[in-house]
């Protein structure tokens, strides 16, 4: 089983480097920074709780920085290009059912709200008044920028 995960995972990131590639010789998918003023669908307290969390269990293959590494790059235009058409529901429940690398759902269900939240942050996304719950549905390209944040490492 661990295998079949595995090569899945080998092709996604093949695709991923292929779509990366094409970002780079078409010209990107239009400017980050027209996008990403509403405030996102979680709550302050979120983004370092969710860093933490990403620290434990995502910056291992991810970077500590989201910069990438052995898996996709988490912040920046990379990202927000990928899941510009995408809502904060979509990106909670790929991450929730795919990650850790086919492992997916071991972790709480807040905990997985928490790492959306610190990944949204990192990508320029304002908190709100509000915990995310994995079902909020704000559209990534309305509050993200894919303005990568200093430091992303280190707490607020």
């Amino acid at each position: 089983m661990r295998e079949k995960c595995v090569k899945k995972h080998a092709a996604r990131k093949s695709a991923g480097f292929a779509f990366v590639v094409a970002i780079i010789l078409g010209g990107g998918c239009g400017s980050a920074s027209a996008q990403g003023s509403a405030p996102g669908p979680f709550a302050p307290d979120q983004v370092d709780a969710g860093r933490k969390g990403f620290a434990e269990n995502c910056a291992e293959c991810h970077g500590k920085d989201l910069s990438g590494g052995t898996a996709p790059v988490l912040a920046g235009p990379e990202f927000v290009g990928r899941w510009k058409e995408k809502n904060t529901a979509e990106l909670y429940k790929f991450i929730q059912t795919t990650m850790p690398m086919c492992q997916g759902g071991v972790l709480g269900n807040r905990a997985y709200a928490d790492i959306v939240a610190f990944v949204l942050w990192a990508n320029g996304a304002q908190p709100g008044p509000d915990d995310f719950d994995g079902k909020a549905q704000a559209s990534i390209s309305a509050i993200a920028s894919g303005t990568v944040r200093p430091d992303l490492s280190k707490t607020r």
